[in-house]
């Protein structure tokens, strides 16, 4: 399944495994975030509402040094997973109001 959905254009398989993981934890949305000089910026996103953007910021700057060092950060409402090449953070997974969740349910991540 993971060939399938990588095969092609980076951005279009990103989109289809958010849109996927959104589905199966029956998420309210999700984006994919990336980290940019001390910020963060929103590369992709789906299903999300205002509120759940505005609180990004808040939970990214509390959980940086979680997400740098390569753990999950599982919390009642949202939950964020780094990706990581080698010992940097390229990227991570936001999902917001997630029915359950678990470290291992993003791993395809």
């Amino acid at each position: 399944m993971v060939n399938l959905l990588v095969a092609d254009e980076p951005r279009r398989s990103a989109d289809r495994i958010l849109n996927r993981l959104v589905q199966i934890h029956q998420a309210r949305g999700g984006a994919i975030l990336r980290p940019r000089q001390g910020q963060v910026e929103i590369w992709m996103s789906v299903g999300l509402s205002l509120p759940a953007v505005s609180a990004l910021p808040v939970r990214w700057a509390d959980h940086a040094a979680e997400l740098a060092a390569g753990r999950s950060v599982i919390e009642s409402g949202f939950g964020l997973f780094p990706a990581m090449r080698g010992n940097e953070m390229v990227a991570a997974l936001y999902l917001a109001q997630p029915e359950s969740l678990t470290a291992l349910d993003a791993a395809v991540f």
